[in-house]
């Protein structure tokens, strides 16, 4: 079949398209929100230790795939931008918060599916990564799904599933790189069986699983929050983005910190007190010393990516059944 693709230029994309086009499926065009991110190639280290199929501009230049921006496209155009774009047979969404409309979905009867980073039905929604890590249930429900897409949010039949707790992995970017291999073997196996009439989808349940709102996932520390919050989101928070934030009440300004904060004391009334390597604020119940992120750790945080990459490109070449 020929696939419409909607979704970014990371490592989730780059294993899907090729999966796709391993069974011999042709993939039309990519629609994305970010087309940048399939204009560079990843570090020169990735690029050394990493497969070629996980890198995004490396897939698209390779096999001639036209991306198309679809930024500030409003939900109701999109059907309009299909008929207008290279025929599709099926639709895949690799990473995009995109919203179909019904009337699109139509033209892919059964066919329009999803990668989902997290086991539905538990998790739907935008974010689940972070609500995963943020909510302690990286383990309980980490992992990756594939379902068919449907009016509801995350609510369309479940094509296959791979669970990855995120304690066999330890660090954002080794979860990364096993949802994305994880993704690949999805649409290799379960996909491509399913459109070749020998596999199954199952129906979730009505009303079961969980749903997480956008505006529910709270990535930064906020001066409202009490000092024993603050401490376990900075725990927790490294653990699905580089850096974290402070966010101040006066003129909002976000500032990267890292390290536990360090009570000051009760809270006292004045406004925060920001320094070159310290930021010290009042928090509801406290009075708080922030640390700020600086070059060097940036430094080391790259140093551990590298590191990560090739731990990683060891479990692939150890593993004979990698599909890689």
């Amino acid at each position: 079949m020929k696939f419409l693709i909607v979704g970014d230029g990371r490592y989730m994309s780059a294993r899907a398209i090729t999966g796709l086009m391993k069974r011999g499926h042709e993939i039309a065009e990519i629609w994305t929100t970010a087309p940048e991110s399939f204009e560079k190639h990843p570090s020169l280290v990735k690029r050394l230790l990493l497969p070629n199929n996980y890198d995004a501009r490396w897939v698209v230049e390779r096999h001639g795939i036209r991306v198309r921006n679809i930024s500030g496209v409003k939900k109701h155009e999109l059907p309009a931008l299909f008929d207008q774009s290279s025929p599709a047979d099926a639709l895949l969404c690799t990473g995009s918060h995109v919203i179909f409309p019904v009337e699109l979905l139509d033209r892919f009867p059964d066919r329009a599916f999803n990668l989902h980073p997290a086991m539905l039905p538990d998790y739907r929604g935008p974010g689940p990564i972070e609500s995963l890590v943020l909510h302690g249930k990286a383990d309980e429900f980490g992992g990756i799904t594939l379902h068919r897409l449907s009016e509801g949010i995350d609510e369309g039949d479940i094509v296959g599933q791979r669970r990855l707790p995120f304690s066999d992995y330890g660090t954002r970017l080794s979860w990364s790189l096993a949802f994305a291999r994880a993704s690949g073997e999805l649409v290799e196996n379960e996909l491509d069986a399913l459109l070749r009439g020998v596999g199954a989808a199952v129906p979730q349940k009505p009303g079961s699983g969980s749903y997480i709102a956008a505006k529910d996932i709270q990535l930064s520390v906020r001066q409202d929050w009490t000092f024993d919050r603050a401490v376990d989101h900075m725990r927790k928070a490294p653990l699905v983005q580089y850096r974290t934030f402070l966010t101040l009440n006066e003129g909002g300004k976000h500032i990267a910190i890292f390290l536990p904060p360090r009570s000051e004391g009760p809270p006292t009334g004045k406004p925060a007190v920001v320094e070159r390597w310290s930021v010290v604020v009042d928090l509801a119940d406290r009075r708080v010393k922030f640390f700020r992120d600086n070059s060097l750790r940036r430094l080391l945080r790259r140093l551990r990516s590298h590191v990560d990459i090739a731990v990683f490109r060891m479990r692939l070449i150890s593993d004979p059944d990698q599909t890689d």
